[in-house]
């Protein structure tokens, strides 16, 4: 059955952690006056139930410039870092998500070159480091190349050095695994 159904194009995001709700985008509009909307959306199973969404959907938790592509929720659930041009140039931002209302987007990197794909890792065992680590493109050093730093900034590494461009970060367990285009071919 629909869990949503707005006036509008609607597309689900990930879940958050607990699998409690779900990041829906709300899309109105056409072309360059396309506008959008995030909202969490509380899912089946968790406390209360799914809401009226039969027509506007109040309360909007996002309303950046442009489109938030890849997001990804930190392992709490209490941060949501995407990507998204809305000022003119790929960046990743992050949003601390209140317990009701609006998050403020912050910018989380900020590079002339551009940086894609944020994805949320563990920390490796036995690491002192208390923030999760997130793995991203960036094309920083002109190729995109994989870098990873503390989710709640700083230690920035460089990971990849190989030739080629790098993008579809995920971190499943303590690796991370990319696409490159290194030998001439997606893979």
């Amino acid at each position: 059955r629909p869990v949503a159904a707005t006036p509008a194009d609607e597309t689900n995001g990930p879940a958050t952690p607990d699998g409690r709700r779900l990041l829906l985008t709300v899309g109105r509009g056409q072309g360059d006056a396309r506008h959008f909307q995030y909202f969490l959306l509380p899912l089946a199973g968790a406390a209360g139930a799914l809401p009226n969404t039969r027509g506007a959907m109040p309360g909007a938790l996002l309303s950046p410039r442009a489109v938030l592509l890849h997001p990804a929720f930190s392992p709490d659930g209490g941060r949501l870092l995407f990507e998204s041009e809305s000022d003119a140039l790929r960046d990743l931002y992050q949003a601390v998500l209140p317990g009701d209302g609006r998050a403020a987007p912050q910018p989380w990197t900020r590079n002339r070159e551009g940086n894609f794909w944020p994805a949320p890792c563990r920390s490796p065992a036995g690491s002192r480091i208390r923030d999760p680590l997130v793995a991203f493109a960036s094309s920083r050093d002109r190729s995109s190349q994989i870098y990873r730093m503390r989710w709640g900034g700083g230690d920035l590494r460089w990971l990849t050095y190989s030739g080629g461009s790098k993008w579809d970060v995920q971190c499943v367990g303590d690796r991370i695994y990319f696409v490159s285009d290194a030998d001439g071919a997606d893979r």
